[in-house]
This record gives C-alpha cells, structure tokens and sequence, in this order.
C-alpha cells in the first residue's frame, strides 16, 4: 500500500513540475513575441495579452482563461502574395472566412476613413460548432503592408468589448 501511495505522490509531483515548466515556456515565448512586435497597442486595464492556439499574439479580456476565449482582438500583418500589386480592396476581397466549416453565413463590408486612410470593415457572422460567431476585420494599409485588426467574438458577447476594440484601434501605433 505504501509502494502505491508512493507512487502516486511522484507522478504527481512530476506532472505539476512539468506543468510548471510548460507555462514558464509559454510566457517567455509571449514576451518574446511582444518584444519584437512592429506595432505598439495600449490595453483596457481588464485585458491582457496570450499566445492563441497558431501560438500568435491576441489580446482578451481578463476573466477569459482558456486557449479558446469567447473575446478575442488580432493584429496580424497579412502575408504578400506571389501578386505584390493587390490593391487593399483586392486583399479585402481574398480574405475570408473558409465557409467550408461554417453554416448561416453572412458578411457584410464597409469602407471608411481613419488614421491610416481607407479602411475596409467587414463583418462576418456564421454558425460554427453549434455556436453563433461574429468577426469584425478592419483592413487598411500601412507602409505598403496590409493590415487586418480583428475582434472574435461568440454572438452573446460581441456588443460587451465592441467599445474596448475601437478605443484600441485608436491607441495602434506602428514602430
């Protein structure tokens, strides 16, 4: 009986010191990447920043813990094309959700002036996984870069941090 209470105590042991070291690789792989980030974004006192299931930079509101949040903000830079004379409202056009996976799908575009001259919003909202999701995508150029400032969100949930999106938009600044 001893042999087996011992044992028991070493491979718990070993999974929460394996556990510890896994989340201590994660948190230097994320400030790593905030470090060398192009862009500089100034968050709501309740959000903070994770590395998302690609193991990118997203940001979500704090109460949201797990790899999968209901709330979810992106800058990504959009990846050049073998065609590197797109014009935004073709990239626009190009990036989409992959409907494959969705049913109940809808999207919707916007074109708009802000800091960084035209930018496209587009909304897309669709069933995936029995859930209702919304995405709003805000695409603009930069320095001859295409940008896509992005907020998932489930249905629920999207008009509880729509303001903390825009007013991070407005803090986005690149190096």
């Amino acid at each position: 009986m001893k042999k087996y209470i011992l044992l028991h105590l070493l491979i718990l042991l070993a999974s929460c010191a394996t556990n510890l070291k896994v989340k201590q690789k994660e948190n230097t792989v994320l400030e790593n990447q905030l470090n060398s980030l192009e862009y500089k974004l100034v968050l709501p006192e309740n959000w903070h920043s994770f590395l998302d299931i690609h193991r990118e930079i997203g940001y979500k509101p704090i109460g949201q813990n797990s790899k999968y949040p209901d709330i979810q903000i992106q800058v990504r830079t959009i990846p050049k094309t073998k065609d590197t004379n797109l014009t935004l409202s073709e990239v626009v056009a190009k990036e989409s959700t992959n409907k494959r996976f969705v049913t109940d799908y809808f999207r919707e575009e916007t074109i708009i002036e802000t800091k960084f001259g035209k930018t496209y919003i587009v909304d897309e909202k669709f069933n995936m996984n029995l859930k209702y999701h919304i995405i709003r995508h805000m695409y603009f150029e930069y320095n001859l870069s295409f940008y896509s400032y992005s907020y998932y969100a489930n249905s629920a949930s999207f008009n509880k941090y729509i303001d903390d999106y825009g007013v991070m938009f407005e803090s986005l600044k690149f190096n």
